[in-house]
């Protein structure tokens, strides 16, 4: 379980009515948060405060001080997980959440944040060793989920508006339905784009290709039904349109570090 070694968590949790009046610097760890209801005022550094509204993601990182509580007269519910390790600083180092200076992000599909974000927390409370890998890759998709929401935020320009949210839409279709066919240039003629155009907005809503973000939904399904419907291999290959398991299996240890084997063995492990 080497793979997941560079990343320490720390704590996390969820409150629903939180009352915390923040003014500080953490300097020895970064902090995921969610704002899952009400309203916070923001700051970073001492400067001007913002109001955030639910659905928010905020993030803390190590050097910076923060200001923050909720606003009066609203109820705050909170969910945070704290962590640190050098993975975290190689995402920072390429590039994750760059695109803008303010470290917060409206969340376009709070549902699916959410049920994430819960996941995080009950897995890094519990404080088993076993769990690192489900820990790893649960905040691994939150950050990027934040970071697709950050990228769909920058396209404010009134011509890509139209296609934007269908294109998110799509991407949520393509996650939660990773085993159907999909033809993105038909897909683009349907909305009546160019496909070079469909591919450019794609990427930069999605953080990827179509066909590549299509991909890795279809891993993340595949570890799905390897945990949870004990699926074999070859089932798994043709659920998933995979007509070559050689493929599958590079493409399985490409994204989640572990073969489809291993990864099987490491379940067996944690049970």
């Amino acid at each position: 379980m080497d793979y997941f070694d560079d990343i320490t968590f720390i704590s996390g949790d969820t409150n629903p009515d939180c009352v915390a009046v923040v003014d500080r610097a953490m300097p020895d760890f970064y902090v995921l948060n969610y704002l899952a209801g009400g309203q916070i005022l923001f700051g970073m550094n001492g400067g001007r405060q913002v109001v955030l509204s639910a659905p928010t993601a905020y993030w803390t990182w190590t050097e910076n001080t923060y200001q923050y509580a909720k606003v009066p007269g609203t109820r705050w519910v909170q969910m945070w997980a704290s962590f640190n390790g050098p993975r975290v600083q190689r995402m920072l180092e390429r590039g994750l959440f760059k695109i803008r200076p303010d470290p917060f992000a409206n969340v376009t599909n709070a549902p699916l944040f959410e049920s994430r974000m819960r996941s995080l927390v009950r897995l890094v409370r519990g404080n088993d060793i076993a769990a690192q890998p489900d820990r790893t890759l649960l905040l691994e998709q939150l950050l990027s989920q934040v970071d697709a929401d950050l990228r769909s935020a920058k396209l404010g320009d009134e011509s890509h508006r139209p296609y934007c949210r269908g294109i998110r839409e799509l991407a949520i279709t393509i996650k939660n339905r990773p085993f159907e066919d999909y033809s993105f240039r038909d897909l683009s003629r349907q909305m009546a784009i160019s496909y070079s155009y469909f591919r450019k907005l794609f990427r930069q809503i999605n953080n990827e290709s179509p066909h590549d973000y299509l991909l890795r939904c279809r891993i993340y399904h595949a570890a799905y039904l390897m945990e949870e419907k004990r699926l074999r291999i070859k089932e798994i290959c043709a659920t998933l349109r995979f007509d070559n398991p050689s493929y599958f299996s590079r493409l399985f240890k490409k994204i989640m570090g572990l073969s489809p084997r291993q990864y099987l063995q490491s379940l067996i492990y944690r049970s």
